[in-house]
């Protein structure tokens, strides 16, 4: 669906058109949960099963903190707030906004919750994109793999052509776009990604950002949405990364618009994960998409009291170092309720234990792959991103530390795609 705001906890003045949900609300206090019912909302249908939501967190002060988005079955109140997290930050100075994409289970009622943790509460804002459906119907899609051993291919890159060292992607050498501006891609026909492809999976990320920013995505040829894709504050750090789903006008492009307070804007990377294919989902047992009860801990590497009462794999090991040829093998099938169908995950990634600048990639082949799923530019942040982490035929994928820190990192699924 054309992205939409569902929630806004800040002042009704604040979104220009109609008020969506909550709004004029207090901000969340750290421990409180709402709930809100989804279905019936911007034309969500009632067999919707779960939605597919850009997150925004406005903090309303310096600290860590960390937003749950849950089933209401799995709300126990301030207890229930230990297991995972949908969206992380850490912010030494004042306020901060940031973005993260997520997968929203709904209940029977087509309801979630939201819930902060931490030390410092904050305005929510939920953009919807899309929702998932436990029925399969004629052009409704599925998803599809640009190539099942990477995690991303890169569609478009703003910056100079010579920091892509194969082939460069479209837009090199642009440069930043200018508050207000926007860009049209053509997607479709790039990539291998087909005619019939009605949306894109897109890592994307805003580099060398200077003050507060975002960007928004959008199908071309209507009324751009006011809606954010990913978000950045003055605070840092200067690399975001958000996952989004786009879809595409009739003719295969999407834009991209700035806006914020940022003058110079950032430069745009485009990494493509995979795109939603129109054609032949009638019937389809590949591409479809399956939801955890709730969220599972696949992976923590911190030590094994943060986690209870099951330690998840990789506890104790602690911050990995970056290396070309050193990396890390984790077995996901036949785990939290993985089944052995299983060709990719749908999971949370958040960084701890940060040392310096850089970067986690999680890929299934023997080579990794240059494209990261989630950036650092600085000790002690704990920036989080949406991934679909590809499998290999043993049900396996590998986690590569780069840059100039080590780092440790906590992998949350969400759902899987078989």
């Amino acid at each position: 669906m054309n992205p939409a705001r569902l929630y806004d906890s800040r002042p009704i003045g604040t979104n220009a058109t109609a008020p969506p949900l909550g709004a004029g609300t207090d901000p969340f206090k750290v421990g409180e949960a709402r709930f809100l019912i989804a279905r019936g909302q911007l034309g969500i249908p009632a067999d919707a099963t779960a939605i597919l939501a850009n997150i925004t967190i406005v903090s309303s002060g310096p600290g860590a903190g960390f937003l749950q988005l849950l089933p209401p079955s799995a709300f126990n109140g301030p207890s229930s707030l230990a297991p995972t997290a949908s969206l992380a930050w850490s912010n030494p100075g004042g306020t901060s906004v940031v973005g993260n994409f997520a997968t929203i289970p709904l209940d029977a009622l087509g309801q979630f919750a939201i819930q902060l943790g931490g030390q410092v509460g904050g305005h929510i804002i939920i953009d919807v994109v899309g929702y998932l459906s436990s029925t399969v119907s004629s052009g409704s899609g599925v998803f599809k793999s640009l190539d099942p051993t990477l995690p991303a291919v890169r569609l478009y890159d703003s910056r100079p052509s010579g920091i892509n060292p194969v082939a460069p992607p479209l837009g090199a050498g642009e440069g930043p776009l200018a508050k207000g501006a926007s860009r049209t891609l053509q997607v479709t026909g790039n990539l291998g990604i087909p005619a019939s492809a009605s949306a894109v999976v897109v890592n994307l990320s805003a580099v060398d950002t200077i003050s507060d920013g975002f960007f928004t995505l959008y199908p071309t040829g209507g009324n751009v949405p006011i809606v954010a894709s990913v978000n950045w504050g003055s605070g840092g750090p200067n690399i975001i990364n958000n996952l989004a789903v786009v879809p595409l006008s009739g003719d295969g492009k999407l834009g991209i618009l700035a806006g914020g307070t940022d003058l110079a804007q950032s430069q745009i990377v485009l990494d493509v994960v995979g795109y939603i294919d129109s054609v032949g989902s009638t019937g389809s047992s590949s591409g479809l998409y399956s939801s955890l009860p709730t969220p599972a801990r696949l992976v923590d590497t911190r030590p094994a009291g943060i986690n209870t009462p099951d330690p998840p794999q990789g506890v104790g090991l602690g911050p990995q170092a970056p290396s070309n040829t050193i990396v890390r093998t984790v077995q996901a099938t036949g785990l939290v309720g993985i089944p052995t169908s299983a060709k990719a995950l749908v999971a949370h990634i958040t960084l701890v234990d940060v040392a310096g600048a850089a970067f986690l990639g999680l890929f299934a082949g023997s080579t990794p792959s240059g494209n990261s799923n989630l950036n650092s530019t600085g000790p002690g942040q704990l920036p989080g991103n949406l991934a679909f982490i590809p499998l290999d035929s043993s049900g396996k994928f590998k986690a590569k530390v780069g840059g100039l820190g080590s780092l440790g990192y906590v992998i949350d699924v969400v759902g899987y795609i078989s």
